[in-house]
């Protein structure tokens, strides 16, 4: 850089370590800055292929090249960043060689600011205490943001005693805290249990003459609602209402969860309806809710929310909605509204979803599909996936097999089992489970008998997944005697 008469002035070095912060690259980060302390910048160091990073969003762009093109780090900085910083004159660069032994220190409160976060964020808490010391020998201005981050970063280490340090300093220096200065104060003591220090928090905020604001509340509801302090949560409710400040949908979750280990059902609902008509339901919320209901067997609460409040022939269900009620189902042993879907295909189909896995809400809908008895709809919807050069996981095999199952097609069922152990992609607890099911149906004992890991579990479950023939039973009741005897 010297070489071309150039070098990063303190606002070029800031925003440096500020983008390398932001994509967590904390040692280079920490590496600029104390090459700009010596003079020793390498941008060597800073050679990071960003192509990753932006490969997200380019999925799903125009292919026009610009979207896929590899851009690094260094060249970034180099073209755009060290703009900012002006050539060094002639005298200035003599200047620079006569101290070069004498590290030159930031003097910009934004720059103390970068690097507390910086080392915060790092978990390197004593660089963050060294470098806020030093603010203070320097006597670099400090705002409101210093004193945040610093009070955070001790509080997250369970040092609430030096948090609370730093809220004086911060008064004694004429910093007046903020809304968040008391948030964080507040979440600090909920986490910590701290019932009647988190309250102090939230009236310190009024006192003070700041307006709470939605992290306030949620991390008081929060706390309340963990507590079953259900006087407290109502009063504040009360209070918020008086306000005009509504109930945000994360808080929500926490009462309604509250309410139903108190058994006030009631309150749940009066609760939801006061909610809807504020503002629409999202459907990821609405989902929290039923599974509250779900995870206790609740299933009649459950359903309430899951056909209520919507014309369900314009407002199509969630396949997340239908895997928790699916659940509750489950959870209640109702295999009969379930559709007889084992408890594991539930979870796989659940956890399926949530990780994005290919096929997992098209396997979902192809499930329902068989559920309700619409099966031409659900072997076109199981070829889809099951067709497809895409490699499969257990679920979608399943799915697949459970679908032509429920048709009838017990043959084809059998196909996929054998594709699927051809693939390596199981089987599992719920293969054996619908298995069971497909040879119950078609009344092939010695099938039922050369299933691996056969059980008397097993087989009530795998029998509950088919409506099956009276005769069809009683040879799985012997057939199960047989391989116990054995």
């Amino acid at each position: 850089m010297r070489v071309r008469g150039f070098f990063p002035d303190e606002v070029t070095m800031c925003t440096t370590v500020k983008v390398l912060k932001d994509v967590g690259e904390f040692d280079k980060a920490h590496r600029f800055y104390k090459g700009w302390c010596d003079e020793s910048v390498e941008l060597d160091d800073l050679d990071l292929d960003l192509e990753s990073s932006f490969r997200g969003n380019a999925s799903g762009r125009s292919t026009n090249g610009s979207a896929s093109m590899s851009i690094s780090f260094m060249q970034f900085l180099s073209t755009e960043l060290f703009k900012i910083g002006g050539r060094v004159s002639a005298s200035s660069d003599r200047a620079h060689s006569n101290l070069r032994n004498v590290p030159q220190k930031p003097r910009l409160s934004t720059t103390y600011n970068v690097l507390i976060d910086l080392y915060g964020k790092a978990r390197q808490l004593s660089d963050a205490s060294e470098v806020f010391e030093q603010m203070l020998k320097e006597g670099v201005a400090m705002d409101v943001w210093t004193f945040n981050t610093m009070i955070f970063i001790c509080g997250s280490r369970g040092d609430l005693v030096e948090a609370e340090a730093l809220l004086g300093i911060m008064e004694e220096k004429g910093v007046a805290p903020d809304t968040k200065t008391y948030n964080i104060f507040l979440s600090l003591y909920a986490e910590a249990r701290d019932v009647d220090v988190a309250a102090s928090c939230y009236r310190r905020v009024r006192e003070a003459g700041l307006c709470p604001d939605v992290v306030t509340y949620r991390a008081l509801l929060g706390m309340l609602c963990k507590k079953n302090m259900v006087q407290d949560v109502e009063d504040l409710i009360d209070e918020m209402e008086r306000d005009s400040v509504g109930v945000d949908e994360h808080s929500l979750s926490g009462i309604v969860e509250m309410y139903v280990c108190e058994g006030n059902i009631d309150k749940v609902y009066h609760l939801l309806k006061k909610f809807h008509i504020n503002r629409e339901m999202s459907l990821k919320i609405r989902a929290t809710f039923m599974d509250v209901f779900a995870e206790r067997g609740l299933c009649e609460e459950a359903e309430n929310l899951f056909y209520g409040g919507r014309d369900l022939t314009v407002c199509k269900k969630d396949v997340l909605e239908c895997n928790v009620m699916i659940k509750a189902y489950g959870k209640a042993g109702l295999y009969d509204k379930k559709g007889g879907i084992p408890n594991e295909a539930v979870a796989q189909l659940e956890s399926s979803y949530q990780e994005g896995k290919p096929y997992a809400r098209q396997a979902t809908f192809t499930t329902l599909y068989s559920l309700v008895g619409m099966h031409t709809l659900a072997l076109e919807s199981a070829r889809t996936f099951i067709e497809s050069e895409v490699e499969l996981d257990s679920f979608a095999y399943n799915v697949a097999s459970y679908a032509y199952g429920s048709a009838g097609n017990i043959n084809k069922a059998l196909n996929i089992y054998m594709k699927m152990r051809d693939k390596h992609a199981g089987p599992d607890l719920a293969t054996y489970i619908y298995l069971v099911g497909c040879y119950g149906k078609a009344g092939m004992v010695e099938g039922v008998k050369r299933v691996p890991e056969a059980d008397k579990k097993l087989y009530e479950d795998g029998y509950k997944c088919h409506s099956v023939q009276k005769e069809h039973e009683i040879c799985i009741g012997r057939s199960s005697n047989q391989v116990d005897e054995n």
